[in-house]
């Protein structure tokens, strides 16, 4: 199995390019386009698929091999391996199970644990998987990879390499030698006894699924060009903007009923007016953010509880299963010093979510509506680095972001945390300073979500108000 530029896996993984929203404006993923590429051992399966990755010269591409789906074997079966007496060409060799639950898992867009397994000890690796996450495409390559009709039917579009037989030993030999330790006469017998029957009673047979066929493999550039341009014009027509679409969209000003938003007292109101102070000292700025930011965290912790019917005993339970994800950006404020005043020993992870370009406050004019000035004043936003809790499907998960303008980011955030299995009714979603808009486009997209935010804007001025907070933050990493 392999990651080309895409999947990210989980730990503490950045990545050269960011991922675009992968979801459409209800939140649901957008599928993944799967290719299948099959053919006979040493066909150049893995070469074509590199070539198509390197052409198509996008980020999010994940090369999976189904080497990683063979069974592992019994004590007397590995004996018959290490005599070359074993039959690896065979279906019965592979978990098909497993296999078209990764590939189902990878097209719904979630996490999925790919297995490792060792040629030398004919075994899965214990308590060792590859864990990806996230692919806008999918390249599945394997000797069965077009045998099974439940994996087929995942699939947008199927290959078949096809390559003389000669080459296809010539190749097998010096990867077998180099690569797995095996020695010449062992390999040779091996082909005469498995490798060429299988090719011919299972693997030349699924030729007739394909979509494409590619004589000679990788040598075949006119044909893996045509290839490419057509997973290209595919993918165009499957329009991955978000933000675009979401200020289309017309919201009513007040915010909606199911979020809780603090009371306006003067203590609130004060420290929402410290923060549009641009005269304020850092230290200053940092203590209001954190003051303001426990309180919002007691308030959405309250409605989480709440929906819980939760006595004194089991919200003490509840804090035990939470854990914090803190939405960060290139700069700006955190809310996470004030979470963990509220919630001490909590687990914590990132998502860093980063604009495509800079952008810059434009001057209003009287024709701006807020919609066409938050128009003018975001980029499209991308997922470039996650750190979450590993066993984050069976917490509740506190989302923490400082302010929500368009709803994008809070949407990817909390797409982000769904993929990993979490329960859409055990998310809990704070911000200081949100967009009627914005709290609007998350909870219709996720209305199972508990939110609260400190303020609510709804006018001009308010968008505005965002942006700079958003700025001001900035003085935090001088």
């Amino acid at each position: 199995m392999g990651d080309s530029g895409g999947g990210i896996t989980d730990g503490d993984q950045k990545l050269k390019r960011g991922r675009f929203p992968w979801f459409s404006l209800d939140g649901t993923p957008h599928k993944p386009y799967i290719i299948g590429i099959g053919g006979g051992s040493a066909s150049g399966k893995t070469s074509v698929a590199n070539i198509i990755i390197k052409e198509l010269g996008v980020p999010w591409v994940v090369l999976v091999q189904m080497d990683s789906f063979y069974k592992s074997l019994t004590k007397e079966q590995i004996e018959q391996a290490y005599q070359n007496n074993y039959n690896f060409d065979h279906p019965d060799s592979f978990d098909f199970d497993i296999l078209e639950e990764t590939l189902k898992n990878l097209k719904d867009g979630v996490q999925v644990d790919v297995p490792v397994y060792d040629f030398n000890t004919h075994s899965r690796l214990k308590d060792t998987s590859t864990s990806i996450y996230g692919a806008n495409i999918v390249i599945f390559e394997g000797i069965f990879a077009l045998h099974d009709p439940k994996v087929r039917a995942l699939m947008d579009l199927m290959l078949f390499v096809d390559t003389d037989s000669d080459v296809r030993l010539a190749r097998r030999l010096r990867r077998d030698i180099a690569e797995r330790g095996r020695d010449i006469h062992g390999v040779l017998s091996q082909y005469k006894k498995y490798v060429k029957p299988a090719f011919d009673d299972y693997i030349y047979p699924t030729m007739k699924h394909a979509d494409v066929i590619v004589p000679r493999g990788s040598d075949n550039v006119a044909a893996i060009s045509v290839i490419t341009q057509h997973i290209i014009r595919e993918m165009d027509a499957r329009d991955l903007s978000l933000r675009s679409q979401l200020l289309k969209m017309n919201y009513p000003k007040e915010k909606p009923a199911s979020v809780a938003l603090l009371d306006a007292n003067p203590e609130v109101s004060s420290m929402l007016l410290l923060l549009q102070d641009k005269s304020l000292d850092k230290s200053d700025f940092a203590f209001n953010v954190d003051r303001l930011s426990r309180l919002v965290v007691e308030r959405g912790l309250v409605e989480y509880e709440m929906s819980q019917e939760a006595n004194v005993d089991r919200v003490l339970k509840l804090h035990q299963k939470m854990c914090a994800v803190e939405v960060t950006r290139t700069k700006g404020p955190s809310m996470l010093n004030g979470l963990t005043q509220v919630l001490n020993h909590l687990p914590v992870g990132s998502i860093m979510l980063v604009q495509t370009r800079d952008v810059t406050s434009p001057k209003p004019s009287s024709e701006d509506s807020p919609t066409s000035l938050l128009a003018k004043e975001v980029a499209e936003i991308e997922l470039h680095h996650m750190n979450l809790p590993k066993d984050i499907k069976d917490r509740v998960v506190i989302i923490t972001d400082v302010t929500t303008s368009t709803g994008a980011a809070a949407m990817m955030a909390v797409r982000v945390v769904l993929d990993h299995g979490v329960k859409e009714k055990n998310i809990i979603f704070l911000s200081l300073v949100a967009t009627a808009h914005g709290l609007h486009v998350l909870t219709n997209a996720f209305p199972a979500v508990k939110i609260a935010t400190a303020e609510v804007v709804s006018e001009m001025d308010g968008f505005r108000r965002i942006s700079e907070i958003g700025h001001f933050g900035d003085r935090s990493f001088c």
